[in-house]
């Protein structure tokens, strides 16, 4: 009976020594394992969960076939969610636009994204982390290219008019300081006694016509002045016949005198005409050929 007893003892010892080496591990694993997926399924759903859940996508901006520009700003959606923007760079390339939702509800789901506001035509996947595109590159929607290119022609449109501007600017504060000149010359030389010059320096330079043609008003009396400046000098050189020769005769001082009394007063007539220009504006309401039509005032 001892023995007996003995034997038994001996071998629940060997059974137990068995379950400790070879059992009990698989155990232990199989009860971690267990607890993992317990604790997995009771966590909850709307903590993130791992070190890191992002997926960044990165590429370039397309606006039909053209590239885009630089500070345009591209944001993803994943539902509800909405990413942080990033910007593009000067060769239209967004970079690492991260897209991370707050919890694994997202996962599978699809991403649309937006640049300046415009859905692009081109969409995504949420994977969850790890998923990291470099050439991920978007193209706007016809309307929003048709929009762009709007905007564009535009702003040409405005750079152009704005150049126009500027020109005609220039060109009618050339055409008073022309003016200017003019009325001060014409009342030195009606100051003068003599009449030993015919016509203002001013009347030489190349642009001087475009006075005549902004002054309409003062081109009628510059036109009676050119008239009896070639009556004077013609008196001044005056050619008679004799025997059938021609002999060129001097003026008398009384006709000199008198031709410059008459000058005086076609070039006084200038000079008013002049000012009266200057103080309504006449020059800017009538275009030379120079001007473009549409920059003058109603």
């Amino acid at each position: 009976m001892g023995e007996m007893e003995g034997a038994i003892a001996e071998n629940w010892q060997n059974i137990m020594s068995f379950s400790i080496v070879w059992v009990l591990p698989f155990v232990v694993v199989f009860g971690a394992i267990a607890l993992g997926y317990w604790l997995k399924k009771s966590r909850p759903i709307g903590k993130r969960t791992g070190a890191n859940r992002a997926d960044y996508y990165s590429g370039y901006i397309d606006v039909g076939k053209a590239r885009a520009g630089a500070n345009l700003e591209v944001v993803a959606k994943v539902g509800d969610y909405t990413s942080a923007p990033v910007t593009t760079n000067t060769a239209g390339y967004y970079l690492r636009l991260e897209i991370m939702p707050p919890n694994d509800s997202y996962i599978g789901c699809d991403i649309e994204f937006y640049v300046e506001g415009k859905k692009a035509s081109q969409t995504g996947k949420y994977f969850g982390g790890g998923h990291s595109p470099n050439f991920f590159n978007l193209e706007y929607e016809s309307e929003t290219k048709d929009k762009i290119e709007s905007i564009a022609k535009e702003k040409q449109k405005e750079t152009a008019s704005q150049i126009h501007n500027e020109a005609m600017g220039e060109h009618i504060t050339r055409i008073v300081e022309l003016l200017n000149i003019w009325k001060e010359q014409l009342s030195l030389m009606i100051e003068k006694t003599e009449l030993d010059e015919i016509g203002a320096e001013i009347e030489k330079e190349s642009d001087f016509y475009t006075i005549l043609e902004h002054c309409p008003s003062v081109n009628k009396k510059n036109t009676e002045l050119r008239l009896s400046r070639v009556i004077c000098e013609a008196k001044l050189n005056p050619i008679s016949l004799v025997k059938g020769k021609e002999i060129k005769r001097r003026a008398s001082k009384q006709e000199i005198a008198e031709d410059k009394s008459w000058l005086n007063e076609k070039m006084q007539l200038v000079v008013d005409a002049i000012e009266k220009s200057l103080k309504s504006s006449e020059y800017t309401k009538t275009r030379c050929d120079w001007c473009p039509r549409d920059m003058l005032q109603s």
